[in-house]
């Protein structure tokens, strides 16, 4: 049975990921490096800040050294907010579906996104106080594609639903590594199609043709409760 639901927050809730690829491009520019959309996609998308500036610089053969990445990283997120709320755009069905489903479960975000810019951004488009576990880059210590972040996310989600199992939550995607942390941590998987193809994400348990708009709730009920835990 279906329990609650967890939301990646870029991809997912917030089209920005072409905001994401353009900072890192250009933050990493200056150092002579050049990352193109498709290495962003192929390489990085599912990386939170601190790990995709670490593998961005150890490809170009750069040293890694905490200080640069800790010194891209910041720039980053300073950076970020302005850019993202300059054009701002959420995903088709987000602000009509994310109230309804709320009222019927316990929401999450699950994010490689610093918390702070998932707390600015929900709260600008006031969707803020629906979601009642909020697991951001500085919460696990391992990002996406590890599962680190969901399975904090479950352990949180118990204060509403105790005795909670991963199986009980679905949760929603747009890239192979999210989908793969989600796997790896024992929960149901949809994705959304905003930032690949389907093909790129066939190991979903569901694809959500139409996004959030037209949410497929018989199947989703079907996926629950034909298939056991893991």
């Amino acid at each position: 049975m279906l329990k609650a639901i967890a939301f990646d927050f870029n991809g997912v809730l917030i089209d920005d990921e072409a905001v994401h690829y353009q900072l890192i491009r250009d933050l990493v520019a200056p150092l002579g490096i050049v990352v193109t959309e498709a290495d962003y996609l192929e390489k990085y998308v599912v990386y939170r800040d601190d790990d995709a500036f670490r593998q961005v610089l150890t490809d170009a053969g750069r040293p890694a050294t905490p200080d640069l990445v800790e010194r891209l990283v910041q720039e980053k997120q300073r950076r970020y907010l302005e850019a993202a709320l300059r054009n701002l755009r959420v995903c088709p069905g987000v602000p009509a579906f994310i109230p309804a489903v709320a009222a019927a479960y316990p929401l999450a975000v699950v994010s490689g996104a610093a918390r702070a810019e998932i707390e600015a951004i929900l709260g600008h488009i006031g969707l803020r106080s629906y979601f009642r576990v909020i697991v951001g880059a500085e919460d696990v210590a391992h990002g996406k594609p590890a599962p680190d972040a969901y399975v904090e996310a479950v352990r949180r989600l118990r204060t509403w639903v105790p005795d909670l199992r991963p199986a009980e939550v679905l949760a929603i995607e747009d890239t192979p590594g999210g989908l793969l942390a989600a796997r790896q941590a024992g929960l149901r998987t949809a994705a959304v199609l905003t930032t690949f193809p389907a093909e790129a994400l066939r190991d979903a348990d569901l694809i959500l043709w139409d996004g959030l708009e037209r949410f497929p709730w018989v199947q989703v009920h079907l996926l629950f409760e034909q298939t056991e835990e893991p």
